[in-house]
């Protein structure tokens, strides 16, 4: 009797484990945007390929399958490349978001930074009473400098784009200031890696800097063709 008791619970365990999502599972992380704060400043000159850089999530995310990243999770990466501006080189930072962690799961990424967070609050945006229109934005000036970065660097305005804003309106806590990002632009390679560009010295993240990463599905190589010489078996190199 004992023995049919142990197997009937332990049957009900698996069971239950199996209907749960699980967290680690990479099919889970598919296409989504997560808004994140950076821990550490990250400079362009004082990194170097494969040094980990950590960020923290602002809300929460459903990242599939009934899995939900929460609030205030850690999210870690690594810098891919980075450099110094040199003669005509603009300075550049690649950096890949590789997992998230909270209580005891993990869940793979494969995430770019792909635009700096305007934190807004709706109150404040009051129309002008005259002219009818928006007051202007904290960022303006900083997309007019990108411009003006983009304009002097020939190199830079063939490969930068205006840094894209994403705008969270329920700000974190009132009269908190985010440091935001100068003279940085984005440029998206064929494979899907995001560099960080600028015609300063250096490409340089602040701590406390407000960032949307975008989560890539890592590509699947192809299957090689089956040889119809060998029985349908993949060619041999």
């Amino acid at each position: 009797m004992r023995s049919l008791a142990a197997a009937l619970l332990l049957f009900a365990v698996l069971s239950a484990s199996a209907q749960q999502p699980e967290a680690n599972s990479a099919a889970l992380s598919g296409r989504l945007s997560i808004p994140v704060e950076l821990a550490k400043t990250v400079r362009a000159d004082k990194v170097h390929a494969g040094d980990v850089v950590e960020f923290r999530s602002l809300e929460a995310v459903l990242a599939g399958n009934g899995v939900v990243i929460p609030a205030n999770c850690a999210l870690y990466g690594r810098v891919l490349s980075a450099a110094a501006k040199q003669n005509n080189r603009n300075s550049y930072l690649a950096v890949v978001v590789e997992r998230a962690e909270w209580k005891d799961h993990t869940l793979p990424l494969h995430a770019f930074i792909s635009a700096q967070i305007n934190v807004t609050r709706k109150s404040t945006r009051v129309a002008d009473p005259e002219s009818g229109m928006d007051p202007p934005t904290p960022r303006r000036p900083s997309r007019q400098s990108v411009r003006v970065a983009a304009a002097s660097d020939p190199e830079l305005s063939n490969m930068v784009r205006t840094p894209r804003d994403a705008t969270i309106t329920n700000e974190p806590g009132t009269g908190t200031k985010y440091p935001a990002l100068e003279n940085v632009g984005f440029f998206r390679d064929k494979d899907g890696t995001t560099y960080l560009l600028s015609s300063k010295a250096n490409v340089e993240l602040p701590a406390g800097v407000l960032l949307m990463l975008q989560n890539q599905p890592v590509p699947i190589p192809p299957t090689a063709a089956p040889n119809p010489a060998n029985n349908g078996s993949p060619a041999r190199p």
